[in-house]
């Protein structure tokens, strides 16, 4: 596949999605969490039409993201990475000039330490953990 083809983009209820089943979600991530003794896991998914959509068990940090306008710049949901097998750190997926601004809304002020993104088929969707 040429990624540079690709042009990723939030699906028009990406945003309404992060909140609307968080109950729910927040259950299931919570023993999921636990199992894996993790302090935050997401899952963002693409569809056939290159459409981003986020479950997390911190909703507000995609969020962020998405107010920011910083999601776009994360490596973490950029075709060349996406669209490959390799996990990589948070830390090596940030392009330079976004680098402080997504450390700040990913780790800086969540707590988390460090991060890690790994891509892979997921049914008809491309998932990003």
């Amino acid at each position: 596949m040429d990624v540079t083809a690709v042009t990723i983009t939030l699906h028009p209820l990406a945003e309404e999605y992060l909140f609307k089943h968080y109950q729910v979600l927040r259950r299931i991530f919570s023993d999921v969490l636990g199992h894996l003794e993790t302090d935050y896991i997401s899952i963002a998914l693409i569809d056939k039409y290159s459409q981003l959509i986020f479950l997390s068990s911190k909703p507000s940090i995609e969020q962020n993201l998405i107010d920011k306008k910083l999601w776009s710049l994360d490596g973490s949901y950029h075709p060349n990475f996406i669209y490959q097998d390799q996990p990589n750190t948070w830390t090596n997926l940030n392009c330079i000039e976004s680098e402080n601004s997504l450390y700040h809304y990913k780790q800086g002020i969540t707590g988390l330490k460090t991060g890690f993104s790994m891509a892979t088929n997921f049914g008809e969707y491309r998932a990003v953990f």
